[in-house]
C-alpha cells in the first residue's frame, strides 16, 4: 500500500522529494492517506499519461475498425466474384 501512494504522490503537485523521501509540501509527512487524497491535484506527469493512455485507445479502435472494414471488403468482393462466376455459368 506505501509504493501505491508514493506513486500517486509522484502525480501530485503537491509532491517533493526530501532525502530520498516522496512527501506532501502541504503536510510535510510521507503519504498517508487511504485510497484517495483529498488534496490531489494532478501535474504535468499525469496529464501526459493520461493523454498517452486515451491515444492509445483510439489508435486501438481506429485498427479494429480497419480490420473490420477490410473484412467487410474482403466478404463484398467475394460475394460478387461467387455472383459473376455463377451467373456465367447459367
Amino acid at each position: 500500500m506505501r509504493d501505491q501512494r508514493i506513486e500517486i504522490c509522484n502525480d501530485c503537485r503537491h509532491s517533493k522529494h526530501v532525502h530520498g523521501r516522496v512527501i506532501c509540501s502541504l503536510t510535510e509527512c510521507e503519504p498517508a492517506f487511504n485510497i484517495t487524497c483529498n488534496e490531489f491535484v494532478a501535474n504535468d506527469n499525469e496529464h501526459k499519461r493520461w493523454v498517452m493512455t486515451k491515444t492509445q485507445q483510439i489508435e486501438e479502435i481506429g485498427n479494429a475498425a480497419q480490420r473490420w472494414i477490410t473484412i467487410g471488403t474482403s466478404l463484398s468482393c467475394v460475394t460478387i466474384a461467387t455472383g459473376a462466376v455463377a451467373s456465367r455459368s447459367i
